[in-house]
């Protein structure tokens, strides 16, 4: 008997067991990190999916029960152990596969074997040995162990052929993020595969009302691509599968936008607990935005009800605080998306429209005229309308933008009348257009003042295809345009027209006693395309051959319209929450950075969808703030690695800014108090622009003059909740001067929170409310002081740079 590959087989078996219990050790360290600290997965990482853990599990326990089988057997064999004493030494390796296999399917008589292993152990070891009694303890966790683990890769093997097995599966792993979209469609399953890739970390993608129809291409082609994601796909409509809502992000994405609306409705109407505490994402890109928030409120607002019966069915509902604690952890999140306006915010944060105002000389006044031309007037056209808008609103600079269509011009309102882009700005908001009437009441900021204009505007009809367009663009004005956006229909015919435009403009630069930078932006949908063209030289040189003119870059996407970036701002939602974290500690006092959790902040910041857009477009602005006050030096135009952003100024050098603005301090001939007091100008004006644009008013009564607006929206018992948000209704809409709050300051320039305005006769409207506020509610906190730059620092910051003063 060769006692030596018993020995052999022994510390194989071990070898084996080994690997497993760290490699299982190891799984839980991890599981147990993501629980303490979050998952914090690299973009971009992807782990092994737990089928392939199990798998590679349950091949170590089956190659260390097959060699301690062997290491028994082959014992047996030379021992004349009765039953296998025949064997032939080569048979004792196929009879301990057969054990083995007897081992996962509970059908091994565990008792013969570990006798003879104890045997073994005492004449290959010494019968004093510690090892049999080891021996005993170790066969016994093998015969344990085996069944289960190969149990469990049993099931996940069968429930790829069974979805609702696989879905049953991934609902018992609570504690794994789930994504459930509402369709399988391109939009989803490319959005799908962006979470994937960003995760970096084991997370369950359940596609539902899935069809696998072999006659038609596309359906086949989409179950082909769930399966490389390895989605979950069932045909069962989203309302009809079991959702575990506290770890679960539902995606309501249909084709028929419309129906979204309707599912979401569905969804809160019901009393299951299928969506407590889920974030639910809402898409669309149609008319019906303008009024999703109205119909997001309505439904929030009616499960809040039912959350609130609910709490007093089970506790009594006597501890109001209580209460509404409950009905905030289990109230799910609501956010509309509109995945073109957000594509077109965050190209307008990548590629400011301040770009070619670099190093540009301002005019007489002391301005710089903003020249932005869109061609076309499309879903996408009026977005970009809309976002330049609010994000364009900048000091010393001066917004003026056209829109180029082959529709007929109509001012009236109209859903969704063809031909009447002017219509549909005024279906979202009439107060759009009043903002670039110089002459219109809603621009005075006191009895006899008023603001500039927010913008002008012109509208040109042409077929952007025609030579009509080609003449009229190089005898117009528009040769000066600064930033051009080509949104017109097909790929095709947006990249002709922008290259069209690039050598207009470029021969315009060329002969030219001024050199001009003109940025040409248009969308390109198909992915590749994009990719492709964004990866050549997007610098042009027409006049100088060491600066280029013009940058052109395609944008707009599949790929980048459903991407993790898009959807969820990444990379703007942290600094979003940021900044109303900061705002609600400041209000509250409570302006000492405290140890909270991120992601339980993140939620609360979620369910409170006003709060949530209006901190994003904060954040979205904020470079062009810091142009506005001189930071921004160097252009994109001047490099020529177009991967290089220029426009990343260090956030501590922006805030380091604002702190140091003493009264007594000169900046560029300036005060640089006056810098706090414009910047918060600007921050309102800003927000009003957004304000308007996400469709609010301010709630004037019929025959009331716009002074005397605040008589009708404060009302005493509406005094601490002076906004209407289902209504759309903002008294804080209008108009305040730059001369900024007429109060007392300490050292440093900030207002003293004490004392944060006087009454005067300079009062402007924002102060007159501000008033009013306060004599109906003297605990009411000041409007307008929320403005200054001093709340984009937490009270840690603040000291901080204090102290270097």
């Amino acid at each position: 008997m060769n006692t030596v590959l018993i020995k052999v087989m022994l510390v194989m078996s071990l070898a084996f067991f080994g690997v497993f219990i760290i490699r299982a050790a190891m799984t839980f360290l991890r599981f147990l990190k993501r629980i303490i600290f979050g998952n914090s997965g690299a973009e971009g990482v992807r782990y092994r999916s737990f089928r392939s853990k199990l798998l590679i599990a349950s091949f170590l326990l089956i190659f260390a029960v097959w060699c301690l089988r062997f290491a028994v057997g082959y014992y047996a064999v030379y021992n004349e152990v009765e039953g296998v004493s025949s064997l032939k030494p080569s048979e004792a390796i196929f009879n301990s596969l057969v054990h083995t296999l007897q081992t996962i399917s509970l059908d091994e008589d565990y008792t013969v074997y570990i006798t003879a292993g104890k045997n073994m152990i005492s004449k290959v070891i010494g019968s004093n040995s510690g090892w049999i009694g080891f021996y005993g303890v170790y066969a016994a966790v093998l015969n344990i162990l085996v069944p289960v683990i190969c149990g469990a890769i049993l099931v996940e093997l069968l429930s790829e052929f069974s979805p609702k097995l696989r879905l049953f599966w991934a609902n018992i792993c609570f504690r794994t993020e789930k994504f459930y979209f509402s369709e399988l469609n391109n939009n989803s399953i490319t959005l799908a595969k962006s979470i994937l890739d960003y995760s970096g970390r084991n997370i369950n993608i359940i596609f539902t009302d899935a069809y696998a129809d072999t006659d038609e291409e596309n359906s086949t082609e989409l179950m082909a691509k769930a399966r490389t994601v390895g989605a979950i796909c069932v045909k069962d409509d989203l309302l009809h599968i079991d959702i575990h809502g506290r770890h679960s992000k539902i995606f309501l994405i249909d084709s028929d936008e419309n129906s979204n609306i309707q599912a979401l409705t569905a969804l809160l109407d019901s009393d299951s607990e299928k969506v407590k505490g889920a974030e639910i994402y809402v898409f669309s890109s149609d008319s019906i935005y303008s009024h999703l928030d109205e119909e997001t409120a309505f439904v929030v607002n009616k499960k809040m009800m039912i959350l609130g019966r609910e709490y007093d069915k089970l506790y009594g509902g006597s501890d109001e605080d209580k209460k509404n604690e409950y009905i905030l952890r289990n109230i799910p999140a609501v956010i509309p998306i509109n995945g073109v306006r957000n594509m077109v915010t965050n190209q307008f944060s990548d590629l400011p429209l301040f770009e070619p105002l670099i190093g540009k000389e301002p005019a007489s006044d002391g301005n710089r005229d903003l020249n932005v031309t869109i061609l076309g007037s499309g879903v996408i056209g009026t977005e970009v309308f809309l976002t330049a808008y609010w994000c364009g609103q900048m000091l010393g600079c001066r917004l003026n933008i056209t829109v180029v269509s082959k529709e007929r011009r109509n001012k009236e309102s109209s859903f969704s009348g063809e031909g009447d882009f002017e219509g549909r700005i005024n279906y979202i908001n009439p107060d759009i257009f009043k903002t670039a009437d110089p002459g219109t009441g809603i621009l005075n900021f006191s009895d006899s003042e008023r603001s500039e204009p927010y913008f002008s505007f012109n509208y040109k009809e042409s077929d952007v295809m025609s030579d009509d367009f080609v003449e009229m663009i190089e005898r117009s004005e528009l040769l000066d345009t600064d930033y051009f956006v080509v949104a017109l229909g097909s790929d095709e015919e947006n990249f002709a027209v922008a290259d069209r435009l690039r050598q207009i403009v470029g021969k315009h630069h060329l002969f030219s006693s001024v050199p001009g930078r003109t940025v040409i932006s248009y969308v390109v949908y198909n992915s590749d395309l994009a990719r492709a063209l964004n990866k050549e030289n997007k610098h042009y040189y027409s006049s100088d051959p060491k600066t280029a003119d013009i940058i052109m870059c395609a944008f707009g996407s599949l790929e980048s319209v459903y991407s993790v970036k898009n959807i969820f701002f990444e990379g703007k939602s942290g600094s979003a929450s940021e900044v109303e974290d900061r705002y609600n500690r400041k209000k509250n006092g409570t302006d000492d950075e405290t140890a909270k959790d991120n992601k339980k902040k993140r939620i609360k910041n979620l369910k409170d969808i006003y709060s949530y857009y209006s901190s994003l477009a904060k954040v979205a602005h904020r470079k062009y703030r810091e142009f506005s006050v001189g930071f921004h030096k160097v252009s994109l135009f001047e490099t020529d690695d177009p991967a290089k952003d220029c426009n990343q100024v260090p956030e501590s050098e922006y805030l380091r800014f604002i702190v140091c603005a003493k009264k007594d301090e000169q900046t560029d001939g300036k005060k640089k108090s006056r810098w706090l007091d414009e910047l918060a100008w600007l921050e309102h004006r800003r927000w009003c622009a957004y304000m308007r644009v996400k469709g609010f008013r301010v709630p004037e009564s019929e025959g009331r003059s716009f002074k005397d607006y605040y008589s009708y929206s404060l009302p005493e018992h509406k005094a601490g909740d002076h906004k209407f948000i289902v209504l759309k209704l903002h008294p804080c809409l209008v108009e305040c001067g730059k001369a900024g709050i007429h109060g007392e300051f300490d050292e440093y320039g900030f207002l003293l929170k004490e004392k944060p305005f006087s009454e005067s006769e300079a009062n402007d409207f924002l102060d007159e409310f501000t008033l009013t506020r306060k004599k109906l509610n003297p605990d009411s906190e000041d409007a307008k002081k929320w403005d200054y730059p001093e709340f984009e620092l937490s009270g840690k910051e603040l000291e901080e740079y204090k102290k270097e003063r």
